[in-house]
């Protein structure tokens, strides 16, 4: 049953950028004055003649439905009529150009459509909590934050290691200190002390924990950096 949806989804993911395809021939085909014989969905036989428009362009549907077409005047070499206005050989090279590659360019554009919506809208990662039967039981975790959301990980602050040679080096920061404040503010994140450092450009004050004790560094960040690695304390990592 699986099976048989992936191939129903992927035929009706193709179907749609066929379709979005041949929309850019056909719209550029229209805008040049070249003659459209038909637009079609599917591929043929015909199943059903939709609708026939006033420039006589008609509109089908077609028994395999997967992907669809647009038929020019002027495709076929051996057509009469080159001299006829709305033949496409007839139009200048720009313009048999735009219809040749208006397929590809709205294939482009629907694909930054659908990204862009995606960034506005968000998408949550796909995570996977499944136990398989193998010789010993595994447990396939999903992304780390939704680990940590539903207790597979638990943190407790947010560890740090410098770089040799880097400016928290030199400050002072050692490896495995542990990020108790900056400027006197919690840090919550990796991704809040990267953004916090990055839109400074004075000396921040790092409140940090490790062998040396809890200590105050003074770091000023350059180019929007201190040069450490930084991630999640983890503390556990549950296995049942």
């Amino acid at each position: 049953m699986t099976i048989l949806l992936g191939i129903i989804l992927a035929l009706l993911i193709f179907s749609v950028i066929v379709f979005f395809h041949e929309l850019g021939h056909f719209s550029m085909a229209k805008r040049f004055g070249v003659k459209v014989d038909e637009f079609g969905i599917g591929i043929p036989p015909r199943a059903k003649q939709v609708w026939k428009d006033s420039s006589g362009t008609v509109y089908s549907l077609n028994w395999l439905p997967i992907g669809g077409f647009v038929k020019m005047k002027g495709e076929e070499m051996n057509e009469t009529g080159a001299h006829d206005k709305d033949f496409l050989a007839h139009k200048n090279f720009l313009e048999q150009s735009t219809v040749i590659l208006a397929g590809v360019i709205m294939n482009f554009f629907l694909a930054f459509l659908i990204f862009s919506v995606l960034f506005m809208v968000g998408v949550e990662p796909l995570g996977i909590n499944t136990k398989f039967q193998t010789s010993t039981e595994t447990k396939l975790i999903p992304s780390f934050d939704e680990a940590v959301r539903i207790g597979l990980v638990k943190t407790d602050g947010i560890i740090l290691s410098p770089l040799t040679g880097s400016i928290a080096e030199k400050s002072g920061l050692l490896d495995g200190d542990i990020l108790l404040s900056i400027d006197g503010k919690t840090i919550l994140s990796p991704e809040d002390m990267i953004m916090k450092v990055k839109q400074s450009t004075t000396v921040m004050n790092f409140t940090v924990q490790g062998s040396g004790g809890i200590r105050t560094l003074l770091i000023t960040p350059e180019d929007g950096k201190i040069g450490s690695y930084v991630g999640h304390n983890v503390t556990e990592i549950r296995k049942d």
